[in-house]
């Protein structure tokens, strides 16, 4: 990350302690009113408004798909309380099934204020999802 800001710092220690659960708890950098949007149609995809629904809905399905996640924050863009980010998600399913090996990153858009994360917005590659983790199969229709 070029240039921190409160924000970016705030973004990446969000992403310290998840990826180090001994770093801290995660939620504690949530607004209890954060929106967290999930785009795309996988079983992951949806609209969360609420730290209650995003815990309770959003993190507890993803356990059931990704028994292991590690994220790192490749590109911050942004002066204020709206940054921009490129964000490499990977991990490993249950079935010790890779995710993302290849590291690619997805966008991600996190909105500040007074010191919380008050939104999140991710734009994952949900092909991979759902072939990594969903074990789903895409056959072309070509002839």
């Amino acid at each position: 990350m070029t240039s921190t800001t409160p924000a970016k710092t705030l973004i990446q220690q969000l992403i310290n302690r998840i990826n180090r659960p001994e770093a801290g708890d995660p939620y504690a950098l949530l607004s209890e009113n954060v929106v967290v949007t999930v785009n795309g149609t996988t079983p992951l995809s949806g609209h969360y408004p609420g730290l209650a629904m995003v815990k309770g809905i959003l993190v507890d399905t993803a356990r059931r798909v990704l028994a292991d996640v590690q994220l790192e924050l490749s590109k911050a863009i942004g002066q204020s309380s709206t940054v921009a980010c490129q964000l490499i998600i990977h991990g490993r399913a249950p079935n010790d099934r890779m995710f993302n090996s290849r590291r690619d990153a997805c966008s991600c858009v996190f909105d500040v204020s007074n010191g919380l994360i008050t939104a999140i917005a991710l734009y994952p590659d949900t092909s991979a999802i759902e072939m990594e983790l969903y074990g789903r199969s895409y056959v072309s229709n070509d002839q």
